[in-house]
């Protein structure tokens, strides 16, 4: 009762696709088409990948993904397993120094409206996390301003993806 299997992203990735490397957003379409996921994790996984690289996660390679296996009779797949390692690893600290780094928060592929919906979505909460580590006391005044920006350049995003929803 105590314990339950997971199985990382790379794991998979390695038993049943090939190489590593590939975004999640594209191993989660190869795991549905093989039958081994549901639809609404492929969503899942979109809306996690969107919000990690709107919050500057550089780090989201194949080990900081995983799924608990399941077996329902005949039936075997994955589902996910809580998200981990989700933070700003763009801005790591160098030395004990916060890296001066562009943050570009990213667009959604025009291509997809389940990725244009999922990307709303992260960017939502992308937005309320730099509100809330701007605002949060315990953090450098200075990092605080950095993330005061990249609110205001998700803010933007949001502003440039409504309006071409719109037009």
């Amino acid at each position: 009762h105590g314990r339950s299997a997971v199985c990382s992203w790379a794991a998979i990735n390695y038993a049943w696709l090939g190489p590593p490397g590939r975004a999640w957003t594209e191993g989660a379409a190869a795991l549905l088409a093989r039958g081994l996921i549901e639809p609404t994790v492929v969503e899942t996984v979109a809306r996690v990948w969107c919000f990690g690289k709107l919050i500057a996660n550089s780090d989201m390679h194949d080990g900081n993904l995983s799924f608990k296996p399941y077996r329902i009779g005949s039936r075997r797949g994955f589902e996910l397993a809580p998200i981990y390692d989700m933070l700003p690893m763009q801005y790591a600290p160098v030395r004990d120094q916060v890296p001066l780094v562009n943050f570009e928060p990213s667009l959604p592929s025009p291509l997809s409206s389940a990725g244009q919906a999922a990307w709303a979505d992260a960017a939502a909460a992308a937005l309320q996390f730099w509100d809330a580590v701007a605002r949060d006391p315990r953090i450098s005044t200075d990092f605080r301003a950095v993330c005061a920006e990249n609110r205001d350049r998700v803010y933007r995003a949001i502003q440039v993806v409504g309006g071409a929803a719109r037009a």
